[in-house]
């Protein structure tokens, strides 16, 4: 291109930058102090133990049997110790993966720890490690998947949405404060959930 083309160009270029305008009534949005204080933690765990775990799988299908789950050496408190040592500061702990399975004692299910033969069917995991953790200065949190391939409900938009508050609801409510409340769309072509009321539940109890 000759000289002269490209003195054009530049000149185009200054005179079209200038045009460039940014809304007047934008809306500045900073973080809140919960957020910078997420931020500020920088290093967390995620801690996925379920039926899988003893059935070499990734992702389960909804169909394993919760006498699998039966994890009689189970020391929470040696997995919080080894991951503050680590130098996390908080932990999340997989309540219930897409296969459906819970690890609380939920009301919504007999999909549960309530079903398997680990403390004849008495325990609660979500707890043991949520007292587990903070006994070890680290804050803890919780993922609950959206996706649910056991529970019949799923195939209902409305009914599904209303189970999977419910289940939140009791983990917002029962296991103190928490640092992370995690979910996720993963498996979820065709549902469409209603986040809205799934928000709203969660800031009635987690504000």
């Amino acid at each position: 291109m000759a000289v002269g083309g490209l003195r054009r160009m530049a000149l185009g270029l200054t005179l079209l930058l200038p045009a460039t305008t940014w809304p007047q009534n934008f809306t500045e949005i900073k973080p809140t102090p919960q957020q910078t204080a997420w931020q500020d933690l920088e290093f967390g765990v995620i801690l996925h133990f379920s039926t899988n775990t003893f059935l070499d799988r990734e992702w389960g299908d909804g169909t394993a049997s919760p006498s699998t789950f039966n994890p009689t050496l189970l020391d929470t408190r040696q997995w919080m110790k080894a991951i503050r040592a680590s130098g996390a500061k908080y932990v999340v702990l997989v309540a219930k993966h897409h296969d459906g399975f819970c690890l609380w004692p939920t009301g919504q299910t007999d999909y549960s720890i309530k079903a398997s033969p680990w403390k004849d069917g008495k325990g609660d995991l979500a707890r043991e490690a949520a007292q587990a953790a903070r006994a070890e200065g680290l804050r803890f949190g919780v993922y609950l998947s959206p996706w649910d391939r056991h529970e019949p409900k799923y195939k209902d938009n409305a009914a599904y949405d209303a189970y999977y508050r419910a289940e939140l609801e009791e983990l917002a409510s029962h296991y103190g404060d928490l640092v992370e409340f995690w979910l996720d769309g993963a498996g979820s072509g065709g549902h469409v959930y209603d986040f809205k009321k799934i928000i709203e539940t969660l800031r009635t109890y987690q504000p």
